[in-house]
């Protein structure tokens, strides 16, 4: 278990880089890498949401549980 949970991170930050690292290295209007740009940071947040809910068994919306 303990070596699980840094690799589903990182295969979920490859992920959520992806849209970011595709507009980058285009040549895009502005507009369109900032819109890349929030849609990695939605990516990011949804995907480290799924990861404590199903990897680790934690509800991440639960403050009240340690």
């Amino acid at each position: 278990m303990p070596i699980l949970i840094p690799i589903t991170y990182f295969g979920g930050v490859a992920f959520a880089v992806m849209p970011a690292s595709i507009v980058i290295n285009g040549n895009y209007p502005w507009l369109v890498t900032q819109l890349a740009g929030l849609a990695t940071c939605v990516l990011a947040l949804i995907l480290t949401l799924g990861t404590m809910n199903l990897v680790l068994g934690r509800n991440p919306f639960d403050m009240e549980s340690r």
